[in-house]
């Protein structure tokens, strides 16, 4: 994984030369060190857990089943 974000991280040829954020998901396979030599050359911006992407549809659901039951 290392090589493969040096990679990115290539000033010449690299996918991210020239960008200054990375968008990144909480994927297990971004470790501590993969993240530390990411930050080397671009500001990180981690997306929430998906659990706060779901919260709104949770609290719907829960006023419906109340409405129904009710």
């Amino acid at each position: 994984m290392m090589h493969v974000v040096r990679n990115l991280l290539d000033t010449e040829d690299g996918f991210l030369a020239g960008k200054t954020k990375l968008i990144m998901d909480r994927d297990p396979g971004f470790t501590a060190d993969v993240r530390a030599l990411l930050r080397s050359g671009v500001d990180i911006v981690r997306l929430p857990h998906r659990l706060l992407f779901r919260a709104p549809a949770l609290r719907r659901c829960q006023r419906n089943r109340r409405f129904v039951t009710t």
